[in-house]
């Protein structure tokens, strides 16, 4: 046979086998056998139709798993399926592109050991199976890549493509025969899922309950998807999933029930369902998030899928089916999302079914309850009614429950409910708090969620399920209506059905608390009116304070009453009470933050719901305090006092606070009328305190009688018996200078430290009132003795004069009232404007004083009185300025020596020499004042000796050198500081006066030296010339003489000796006369009258003479000369007179001299005339000079001289 034949003959046997392995595949799917018989048939028609050693069928499934179901090896089925495994990269491509693979012996894919792992034993690669080469051809149903067929060869021949061929068609034969399978598969799930909703059909139709449409669901969808977990939940409006139904494993009912609301943190099926509205399925909750899950976990459920209920547009609900240790399959996932479409339209039908009768039942149910609400019905019965329509129509036991103040609910109406009426439920701590909170309304933004408190409530007061609404009337929490079931879930329209109920309520009760509120309106204007009468009628303040208290408790139903006034920062006074706490007249302290401060502090109303966690819980404790609201009673902007409504337990009504505020105001209004009418009395009774205050000042009474009257007038307005006014002193002690009233112990006089706390201390500080309640912490001093003696509460306030604290206006009483501070200050007001008065009459006084004694001084000076004159003047009035104390002027000498040139009340002698020590070097070394005290180092010996232990040493500086010191004595230890000021300044004006003496005396000296000097030279010259040529010219007349006689008449020599005789007697004459005119001899030889005679007689004017002395010393005799003979010349240049008078007269040790004449008058000594050189002269001796020359009368000159030696009188040089 040839080589060809041979090829073709096997050729025809491989097209046989392959059309018989074919027909065979074929027939079986023909015959639609199990798809189990089908596919361990495929691995063997492949290993036929391409003679391979090693077949395999595999199915991809849900994420990147593939499962083995059938395979053949060497002649033998394999009916081991494999478990899934994750795909390698060659498996993931092929399912991904859909188009075949092949691999050698190194690469075999991943999961066929384990697929072939039946028939060779080990597992490896592909060279340990003895796999030489293969391929992979995928199987796509539909769009999609369903699974795959593998074949492999253990022979070295490659692969052919025409193999892949051969079992591409076997793989359509299986497309097909799945595609028929599925189509079967889904024809039966269609049936069985029309069954299903046949059934649910029926029982909307019979008109079944929505709980039993909501089982017959679930049952469905538990029998179509396996008889696995299943519920049925439904979504409420903010998303919460709540179970309606459930079916299957009865392990987790322990955990999961009906009407049980779903944890919403987290992820699970139902919270994807709602968030997408699509179905989800999850193939392990191993690390899914949230309660939900780790719930399945531990129940051991692997898996789950949810599919939406689609009911008008929204998110119904949800059908979901958990698996326990299996994952479950998409197909599951689809004819559970195909079942929910299909049961939503039943769900719907029912729903609306429900609802239609629903609705009927419920107009019929709130027509019966409105008609009840028409007729007035009280409100027992209403209620009543109002359960048993609800319970109606929900089928289940209906509670109402009021919340009362506690907070606690207690059960007012009750229908199909195990529940006693009147039965209270507590609350916990927490839900306690919110309700109060609730009770006292309005609510704060955000509201809680009081339909969960309730609920969570209810079901922990009965141990049930329930369905419960709060019922708000007037935007408060009135109770709850609740709705209990134990078996069932809630139904979708019972919370809608519920609130309509509750509205009902709602309004039933607002009408009803509408009228009771008008019957309260009606019963407050009538209280209201009460006491407005009594305003009106301006009774007696306490009779209106009973009032208010009697009729605002009648008000609150008999809650106690208490008014209450404000005394202090933390005291207050019961005024007026009705069944109040506490007693008429009690005085209470209260603390920072507690509910009279909150009062005092805000001036609003404060309401405390629960005493015992508030600061002040013994206060309560010890009134028997549970709740109180107080309003504040404002008068003039302040707050007066406040009205107050306690309760023994229970937090006062809604509204206490209004009423007590209308109460308030009447109160405000009749202190305001009373205080207005005690105000404009006690304004009238101030301006006349105050003017008859200002007379005194005015009438520049004692500033002591001024101070007096201030105390005394402050006290007898201000109601305060003890008032005290201080003095500051410079270090900020204080000393009292008026009081009224004080206890024993407390005197003008009495000082006080400037250390502590206490109220003068404070103005003295700050310059503000101060007010201290309680013992002051002063060191020392009257504000101790006032706290001992009972006195608790001290008000200051600072009297300013030039805007300085002066001293301090002090009330001292137990306790005083609000307000003072404004009376005081008026009152100190005025004593620092009569204390500034004083002090300025005073300083006015000083000043008139310091002048007058300047002026004295000066008048010592001008009159050219001694220096000596001029210490003891200064000594004197310093003395008297500093109220006659011991006063010295010093004057400091060479070196550091000090010498007493005038003293004044000083046991000291003028010319006490000592050592400028102590405080007179200080002053000598700084040319500043000090001070000496007994305990410094400025005291010393010299000063002592002066009788100076306490005073003042001020510099005398005279023309810019410490010329001396003046020291007083200084009893007035709080005026030291003025004396010093007062001393310094005259010591300035005393270094003026004394610089002028001195100046003067110089002046004097010089001027005396100089006219001593003249006159001495006119002397020695008139004797010079007497002497000398007036001698020698009378020897020459004589010898002249002589020689005239000796000589004839004839000769011719006599002319010229009788002319030269002529001469000299001539010339004798005229040396007489300037010898006269230099010192006249009448004057040496007979005195003053024979050289005034001398004089006179040589004038062309009638002048008399009077000379009373007989001889003066010389140099007043000169000087008296030559004033008479300068006068007289004057009156012949000058005066047109036609007499003149000149008297001297000696009293005493002065000479007066007195030049007159009748001229014409108008003489000055200005202007250049001799009278100034007379002046000179007169000045010179120590003399004084005046001119009277009235015009046209004459003139008259009077000069007085002391005179230069008494012992001199008579006696010539």
């Amino acid at each position: 046979m040839g080589s060809g034949q041979i090829s073709s003959r096997a050729s025809s046997a491989r097209t046989s086998r392959e059309h018989a392995a074919l027909r065979e595949l074929s027939t079986l799917v023909a015959r639609a056998v199990p798809l189990q018989q089908l596919f361990a048939a495929v691995p063997v028609a492949v290993a036929k139709l391409v003679n391979a050693d090693l077949t395999s069928l595999l199915r991809f499934e849900v994420g990147d798993t593939v499962t083995p179901l059938a395979g053949w090896s060497d002649g033998d089925p394999m009916a081991t399926v494999g478990q899934s495994q994750p795909i390698d990269d060659r498996l993931r491509t092929l399912r991904d592109t859909a188009r075949p693979s092949w691999f050698g012996s190194d690469a075999l894919p991943g999961v066929l050991p384990g697929a072939l792992s039946g028939a060779r034993q080990g597992v490896g690669a592909g060279r340990d199976l003895g796999i030489r080469s293969g391929v992979v051809v995928p199987i796509v149903l539909g769009a999609q890549t369903w699974g795959a067929s593998v074949a492999a060869f253990e022979g070295p021949e490659p692969f052919s493509d025409e193999a892949a061929s051969l079992m591409s068609e076997v793989n359509a034969l299986v497309a097909l025969a799945l595609a028929n399978a599925e189509s079967r598969v889904q024809l039966q799930a269609m049936a069985a899922e029309q069954s299903a909703l046949r059934r649910i059909a029926e029982l909307v139709a019979a008109d079944s309950g929505s709980s039993e449409v909501f089982d017959a669901v679930t049952m469905e969808a538990h029998q179509l998807c396996g008889g696995h977990f299943t519920t049925l939940l439904r979504y409420e409006a903010d998303g919460q999933a709540v179970i309606v139904s459930m079916q299957g494993a009865d392990a987790v009912r322990h955990v999961m029930h009906v009407g049980m609301r779903l944890a919403r943190d987290g992820d699970g099926v139902a919270q994807r369902v709602w968030a997408t509205g699509h179905s989800f399925l999850f193939d392990s909750y191993d690390d899914v998030p949230g309660r939900n899950a780790a719930t399945a976990r531990e129940l051991g459920l692997t898996s789950g899928i949810g599919a939406p209920i689609i009911a008008a547009g929204r998110v119904w609900g949800a059908i979901t089916v958990l698996a326990d240790h299996l994952t479950l399959r998409a197909a599951t996932q689809a004819r559970l999302e195909s079942f929910a479409r299909l049961a939503a339209t039943a769900i719907t039908n029912a729903r609306a079914r429900a609802e239609l009768t629903s609705l009927v039942e419920l107009q019929m149910g709130l027509r019966r309850v409105a008609e009840l609400v028409a007729h007035g019905v009280s409100q027992p019965e209403l209620l009543a009614a109002v359960a048993t329509g609800a319970s109606a129509l929900t089928e289940r036991g209906v509670v109402l429950a009021r919340l009362d103040a506690d907070p606690t609910f207690t059960v007012v109406a009750r229908h199909d409910a195990p529940i006693d009426l009147d039965l209270e439920i507590s609350t916990t701590v927490e839900d306690h708090r919110v309700l109060r909170r609730a009770l006292s309304g309005p609510w704060s933004t955000p509201r809680p969620d009081l339909s969960a408190i309730v609920t969570r409530i209810f079901q922990k007061a009965y141990g049930i399920n329930t369905t419960s609404l709060p019922i708000i009337v007037n935007d408060r929490l009135w109770g709850a209506l609740a709705a209990l079931g134990a078996e069932r879930a809630e139904l979708a329209g019972d919370r809608q059905r519920l609130e309509q109920f509750a509205e009902l309520v709602t309004g039933a009760l607002a009408n009803s608390q509408a009228q009771q509120e008008i019957r309260q309106l009606a019963h407050e204007q009538t209280a209201l009116r009460k006491v407005a009468e009594l305003v009106a009628r301006a009774v007696p303040q306490q009779e209106i304070f009973d009032a208010v208290a009697a009729e605002a408790a009648d008000l609150l139903n008999g809650q106690p009453m208490t008014l209450s006034r404000f005394l202090g920062g933390d005291e207050l006074v019961v005024v007026a009470v009705h069944g109040g706490p506490a007693p008429l007249g009690a005085r209470i302290r209260f603390k920072p933050r507690t509910l009279p401060d909150r009062v005092r502090r805000r001036g609003c109303t404060v309401r405390v719901d629960d005493y015992t966690v508030q600061r002040d819980a013994d206060l309560a404790v010890r009134f028997g305090l549970g709740a109180a609201v107080a309003a504040p009673i404002k008068v003039g902007g302040a707050v007066w006092g406040m009205l107050t409504a306690t309760s023994g337990s229970a937090p006062l009504p809604a509204g206490t606070e209004y009423r007590l505020n209308m109460f308030a105001e009447l109160v405000a209004a009749a202190v305001a009328n009373s205080e207005a009418g005690a105000d404009l009395q006690r304004v009238a009774d101030e301006q006349a305190a105050l003017r008859r205050i200002a007379e005194l000042a005015a009438q520049e009474t004692l500033g002591d009688e001024v101070l007096e009257a201030v105390v005394a007038e402050t006290s007898r307005l201000t109601g305060v018996r003890f008032v005290n006014l201080l003095r500051f002193d410079p270090s900020g002690s204080s000393v009292i200078v008026a009081v009224v009233g004080a206890p024993d112990g407390i005197v003008v006089g009495m000082r006080d430290t400037d250390g502590g706390d206490g109220p003068v201390q404070r103005v003295w500080r700050t310059g503000r009132p101060a007010r201290v309640e309680g013992p002051v912490t002063a060191g020392s001093g009257w504000q101790q003795v006032a706290h001992r003696v009972g006195f608790s509460t001290i008000v200051a306030v600072p009297v300013l004069v030039r805007t300085k604290p002066w001293g301090v206006l002090v009330a001292v009483g137990d306790p005083l009232p609000q307000g003072i501070e404004d009376q005081l200050t008026r009152f100190a007001e005025l004593a620092g404007t009569a204390v500034s008065a004083v002090r300025a009459r005073r300083d006015r006084q000083v000043l008139v004083d310091e002048h007058s004694a300047f002026r004295r001084v000066a008048e010592l000076v001008a009159r050219g009185e001694a220096l000596e004159s001029v210490f003891v003047a200064v000594a004197t009035e310093a003395s008297r300025l500093l109220g006659d104390v011991t006063a010295a002027l010093l004057r400091y000498g060479p070196g550091q020596d000090a010498v007493v040139v005038a003293a004044s009340g000083s046991p000291a002698v003028v010319g006490l020499r000592g050592r400028a020590s102590g405080g007179l070097e200080i002053v000598l070394r700084t040319g500043r004042p000090t001070t000496i005290s007994a305990d410094n180092s400025a005291r010393t010996e010299l000063t002592d000796r002066l009788g100076i232990g306490t005073g003042i040493v001020v510099p005398v500086i005279v023309e810019g050198r410490v010329w001396g010191a003046l020291a007083t004595d200084r009893p007035e230890t709080s005026a030291s500081k003025e004396s010093l000021e007062r001393l310094t300044q005259f010591a300035d004006l005393a270094a003026a006066a004394i610089a002028n003496a001195e100046n003067k005396a110089n002046l004097r000296a010089s001027r005396a030296r100089v006219v001593a000097t003249a006159d001495e030279t006119r002397r020695q010259l008139q004797r010079d010339v007497h002497d000398t040529a007036q001698q020698r010219l009378v020897h020459t007349i004589i010898s002249l003489n002589l020689a005239r006689d000796v000589l004839d008449e004839a000769d011719a020599a006599v002319p010229l000796v009788e002319e030269a005789l002529a001469h000299a007697v001539r010339a004798s004459h005229d040396l007489r006369e300037i010898v006269h005119g230099i010192l006249p001899a009448a004057l040496i030889l007979g005195g003053l009258r024979a050289g005034v005679e001398s004089l006179a007689a040589d004038l062309a004017l009638p002048v008399d003479v009077r000379v009373a002395a007989q001889r003066l010393p010389v140099k007043t005799e000169t000087t008296s000369y030559f004033i008479i003979a300068e006068a007289l010349n004057n009156v012949l240049k000058h005066a047109h007179a036609t007499h003149a008078d000149v008297d001297v007269t000696l009293n005493g040790d002065v000479v007066t001299v007195v030049v007159s004449d009748d001229g014409c008058g108008g003489a000055a000594l200005v202007g250049g005339t001799g009278l100034i050189g007379l002046l000179d002269r007169v000045e010179a001796g120590g003399g004084q000079l005046t001119i009277t020359s009235p015009r046209g009368v004459g003139t008259t000159l009077h000069a007085t001289l002391p005179l230069e030696d008494a012992a001199s009188s008579g006696e010539r040089s």
